[in-house]
């Protein structure tokens, strides 16, 4: 790498906040992981440290147009800037420093030189300018290759900055937000970009499926070869839009019971089928109404036969690939009873 490119920066806490506050600071670069990643003791020593006087390992960015994109520092950093904006309170073991209490304590609530000490940490950042795709994802490799990333996040990072950014858009949909709603933990594990990809492959007619189904290595392994087929990829990610928008009118709230990662791959094909034989969004909406309430039924003597095929198709093995397709043919046929029915 040309070290011309590389310049290296350094400044307090404070003026990194002030920086982050301006729009000079980015974490949402489409290569990084999604934030989240630490739990409240992690955070809290690491105040501590800080507070402390210890070594800080130095932040790596990208700098466009006077914008700085974090690539390695970003869990760091936003636990500084949370935790002095009073956002979060130190874990009950929180070490003292110098005799001064840290622990159970918010920001505000610390003696003022610890504040001081919080405040005028300095950290040393890394940056690179002007450089390529392919020295970026170096880049993010070489930084992460001790850290325990997810299998996805991995794969990830192999799709490449490019179709990152584009893949980016969809877990960004406002589905994921209101209707759709993942735990803390599945978000952290990029669980959503997991379930489009599992969504890709069912799409996806020059994929074969393995005998082991969706596990986690099957997936990582096909999100590492959409690189070489950027324009199929390109099509994909269309075709995937299209699905969360029809999902996203038709689904009026939140359905904890069935859109769950085990559902969605299943239930964004049945959507994709819809939007191919040109059912109406009404339509496909009264279908989807009417579905979860036969699901929502206990009784297994009063069940639809659809809703109880469902069902057997479901619970432990759920990612092999019999049940895989049993789950997404059930739904078809259901959709395609519920259409047949209504034009009688």
């Amino acid at each position: 790498m040309d070290k011309s490119k590389r310049s290296n920066n350094s400044w307090s806490a404070k003026q990194f906040k002030k920086m982050f506050e301006k729009g000079k600071i980015r974490f949402d670069h489409p290569i990084q992981r999604k934030g989240g990643q630490w739990d409240k003791s992690t955070k809290s020593l690491f105040i501590n440290s800080m507070a402390n006087g210890y070594p800080i390992p130095p932040f790596y960015a990208l700098k466009e147009d006077g914008v700085y994109w974090i690539l390695d520092g970003k869990q760091r950093l936003t636990t500084v800037f949370n935790f002095m904006n009073n956002e979060f309170v130190l874990d009950e073991d929180t070490p003292e420093v110098d005799g001064m209490n840290m622990a159970e304590c918010l920001f505000d609530e610390l003696n003022e030189d610890l504040k001081d000490e919080i405040e005028d940490c300095m950290f040393n950042l890394y940056s690179y300018e002007d450089i390529a795709y392919e020295e970026i994802e170096d880049i993010f490799f070489r930084l992460n290759s001790g850290k325990q990333l997810s299998n996805i996040q991995k794969a990830k990072a192999t799709l490449g900055v490019e179709l990152s950014e584009k893949i980016s858009v969809l877990t960004s949909h406002p589905i994921f937000e209101e209707k759709i709603k993942f735990s803390e933990n599945q978000i952290k594990n990029e669980e959503d970009l997991k379930v489009l990809m599992e969504f890709f492959m069912l799409y996806d007619n020059d994929y074969e499926m393995t005998k082991a189904g969706f596990t986690p290595t099957e997936v990582s392994k096909y999100v590492a070869g959409l690189r070489e087929r950027k324009e199929t990829c390109q099509e994909f990610i269309d075709v995937t839009k299209s699905v969360l928008d029809l999902l996203n009118e038709v689904i009026e709230e939140p359905n904890k019971k069935f859109l769950k990662p085990t559902n969605l791959p299943m239930l964004f094909n049945v959507a994709n089928y819809a939007i191919e034989n040109e059912v109406s969004a009404d339509k496909f909406k009264s279908w989807y109404s009417d579905f979860m309430d036969e699901l929502k039924v206990k009784e297994e003597d009063e069940m639809t036969r659809l809703a109880k095929q469902y069902k057997d198709f479901g619970g432990n093995g759920s990612k092999k690939p019999v049940k895989i397709m049993g789950r997404v043919d059930t739904l078809v046929e259901a959709l395609d009873e519920f259409i047949n029915n209504e034009n009688e």
